[in-house]
């Protein structure tokens, strides 16, 4: 479990997952063989590298977001081994980190760049805005102008949209006002008006390639990317930023919101897969009400959410779990589930 500040206390996923009790922020958990947070063996206590011999490719982890994290970009492969070179003590390896997030609960997210006609559309709406960025300028040079605005300025914007829109019914209006109190005086608030505002279902899920900006706001959700721990900050956030490495790295590409969703394919049994384009990793999320048999390929993790009930291997091994237990396969085990209680899971695994 790692205890970011940004995460929820008893009240989020990690907290229940992990059965924590005391009172320190729940923010994430951890399932795979990344040396920043190993995983370990029930039974061994070995680290699960040295069972199965091997680095997996992916990263599968829970998230509880109370507090929204910081505006951020992950490295393509390339630049993440430059900066790990330059910089291992904030860039831990040299690997890229595309991911992907599925919603558990409501999940609300910022998530790459709006459409340069929305965000034109915006800078209308709120002519405030104009003293941070220049609107006919690219977007490249606005999103640098928001970024590089001294804290005088950012403030006197800020408490000037508050002032004049804040008890207006406006979604954006709103979360701008909530991220304000959160990071009082932080120019990242205003990437609320340059970054497409998504808010998730239990069971969607949205794909965030090399080199594009977001940050996740609130809700629990399951998340998977490839075996990194780099993140490029910039904003909402107390901890190391690299201002000019994100500006450069960023493609700067416009989406539509929708685009950004993730379709999963449907499997028979209440199945859903989620797959992207990258190698590393896709996700399958079940719920199972009776028998469910599950076939793997290549090294693969399971983490049950809720439910209750016994895995059968192909072997005649029989493993009890609940919620939080979490099961690695090796490549080509057949496991049955058998549910006491209908029972919720995520794998992940290397497609």
């Amino acid at each position: 479990v790692q205890h970011y500040a940004w995460g929820s206390l008893n009240d989020g996923l990690v907290a229940k997952l992990s059965n924590n009790r005391d009172d320190k922020p729940c923010a994430e958990l951890w399932m795979g063989t990344h040396p920043s947070g190993p995983s370990i063996d029930h039974e061994s206590g070995k680290l699960l590298e040295e069972v199965i011999g091997r680095k997996l490719p992916f990263l599968f982890k829970v998230l509880s977001v109370k507090k929204a994290l910081s505006i951020q970009a992950h490295p393509d492969k390339q630049l993440a081994k430059q900066l790990h070179a330059r910089d291992p003590k904030n860039y831990p390896d040299p690997n890229h980190k595309p991911e992907m997030t599925i919603a558990v609960t409501p999940f609300e997210a910022l998530s790459s760049f709006r459409m340069k006609r929305e965000i034109d559309a915006l800078w209308e709406k709120y002519p405030e805005l104009t003293l941070i960025a220049n609107p006919t300028d690219s977007l490249r040079e606005m999103f640098g102008q928001v970024m590089r605005a001294d804290r005088e300025t950012a403030t006197r914007v800020a408490e000037s949209i508050l002032t004049k829109y804040g008890d207006i019914e406006d979604p954006l209006i709103t979360l701008f006002k909530r991220l304000w109190i959160e990071y009082p005086f932080d120019v990242g608030c205003f990437c609320v008006f340059l970054l497409n505002y998504v808010c998730l279902n239990p069971g969607e899920a949205i794909f965030l390639a090399a080199n594009e900006p977001h940050a996740y706001l609130s809700g629990d959700c399951i998340e998977c990317m490839a075996a990194s721990d780099n993140v490029v900050r910039a904003g909402l956030t107390p901890k190391y930023r690299d201002l000019d490495t994100l500006l450069k790295m960023l493609t700067y590409r416009e989406f539509k919101k929708e685009d950004l969703l993730v379709k999963p394919f449907h499997q028979k049994g209440g199945k859903a897969e989620y797959a992207v384009p990258v190698d590393e990793f896709a996700v399958l999320r079940g719920e199972s009400d009776s028998l469910d048999c599950v076939v793997v390929e290549k090294d693969a993790l399971i983490i049950f959410i809720d439910g209750e009930g016994s895995l059968h291997t192909q072997q005649g091994e029989k493993y009890g779990y609940a919620p939080g237990s979490v099961y690695y396969f090796y490549p080509g085990s057949t496991v049955t589930i058998e549910p006491n209680v209908s029972s919720t899971w995520f794998m992940a695994y290397q497609p």
